[in-house]
């Protein structure tokens, strides 16, 4: 079984373990509420999901594997409580929104859709959110556009030129969509432009993740791009969604050390069964 049906099946059964509720033909829990952690009010990310372009709402969001649910299960609480909100090496929030689009300045085209955006009052924070997409190959693609329609201010640095090389080289990363991760630059850089900006790439791993092929490349290509797009704008970091918990779970406040391990329950999964010696 390839890693990417072990990681749904084990997320399957973390969900059925916390929640006995029915799945559908397609293994998506049947009413939304079962796919949120506890402590998570679909008020605080439905009208925000509504109105994005991925539609995550109408199926997508019900997977026990989806990338959207979880941004949303760890992120959403916050929306009510940014005093408690806290990321390593970044600020305090003033506000947390889900699916926002970031034009990047070309005319006429769909913009860029970040999963999560933080703001503060010192910078703008995309947060670009990976459960089992890496799994899968990528390769990446930009329209001719981006070569020559782009504003003027984002056609200089590293990310412009990463863009470049992609193109020409579009199977250099294999489970790093990084193309995406350009446009995404692409559209903080513009949308925000007066502003300092990040883009901030979270993603999850399984507990046995130094055991996976794919986790371990997709670590060093991570490494790899980030040396690549360094002194940018914005200014990319990655980070894993185990090790955010963790970092929630010494928090000083009791409610987001619940939170966390809410989340850890929930995803906190292995893959390969170890054998007892």
């Amino acid at each position: 079984m390839s890693a990417s049906r072990k990681a749904r099946a084990a997320l399957q059964d973390a969900l059925l373990r916390e929640r006995d509720c029915p799945l559908d033909e397609k293994g998506y829990v049947v009413s939304l509420a079962d796919n949120l952690v506890d402590g998570v009010d679909d008020q605080d990310f439905r009208d925000d999901l509504s109105g994005g372009a991925g539609k995550e709402l109408e199926g997508k969001f019900r997977a026990p594997h989806s990338s959207s649910a979880l941004a949303v299960n760890s992120f959403a609480p916050f929306r009510r409580k940014l005093n408690a909100f806290r990321m390593p090496n970044l600020p305090a929030a003033g506000s947390i929104a889900f699916e926002v689009k970031c034009p990047n300045g070309l005319a006429r085209a769909q913009p860029p859709n970040l999963d999560v955006l933080v703001t503060s009052k010192d910078v703008i924070v995309g947060v670009e959110s990976k459960l089992l997409e890496y799994f899968s190959p990528h390769r990446a693609a930009f329209s001719a556009r981006y070569r020559t329609e782009l504003p003027d201010h984002l056609r200089d640095g590293p990310w412009f030129a990463e863009m470049l090389r992609l193109s020409e080289d579009p199977q250099s990363y294999r489970h790093l969509d990084a193309a995406q991760l350009v446009k995404h630059a692409f559209g903080l850089a513009h949308t925000f432009r007066e502003n300092s900006t990040r883009l901030l790439y979270v993603f999850w791993e399984p507990g046995d993740a130094d055991q996976i092929p794919e986790c371990r490349r997709h670590r060093q290509e991570l490494q790899d791009f980030a040396d690549r797009v360094s002194g940018g704008t914005p200014q990319f970091s990655y980070l894993s969604y185990p090790e955010l918990w963790d970092n929630w779970s010494t928090a000083e406040t009791d409610w987001v050390q619940a939170h966390a391990s809410a989340l850890q329950r929930r995803y906190g999964v292995v893959l390969n069964e170890r054998k007892a010696t």
